[in-house]
């Protein structure tokens, strides 16, 4: 089962649309939408959100400031058209496909390895997706 990591309680973020922490938060609509179903998988960390520890991955940051900072992200207007920014911020729709609830165990089910994960934005072969923002 998946893991959500999240720096504030989850109950915190549904109520208050930025929270802050020397860095600013702000937690689209979809990103809401997908806590609140995945809320039972949300655990408190540094204002980040990831499945499990392997990786650690900011929401609610916004992208151009980052890419700013950071050499190692792709200039946001090179950045794949698939991986949606809304706001210019990334978030859960960033890297994963919408769907609606009695769309999930269906949507799920098709993630046999012989396709591309249809939870996913766009193909992850060779971590492109990864690469739509890191070139690191």
């Amino acid at each position: 089962m998946a893991r959500f990591i999240l720096a504030a309680s989850v109950f915190l973020l549904l109520l208050l649309p930025e929270v802050s922490s020397g860095l600013e938060l702000l937690l689209d609509e979809e990103s809401r939408e997908c806590v609140t179903c995945h809320e039972d998988e949300v655990a408190v960390r540094e204002f980040r959100i990831c499945h499990g520890d392997v990786c650690d991955h900011p929401i609610g940051i916004d992208y151009a400031g980052a890419a700013v900072k950071n050499a190692g992200l792709v200039s946001p207007g090179s950045v794949n058209p698939a991986v949606l920014l809304p706001g210019g911020r990334i978030t859960c729709a960033s890297c994963h496909t919408r769907y609606k609830k009695d769309e999930h165990e269906a949507t799920a089910a098709m993630r046999d390895g012989s396709q591309p994960d249809p939870m996913l934005s766009m193909d992850n072969t060779g971590s492109a997706l990864c690469a739509a923002c890191h070139n690191k």
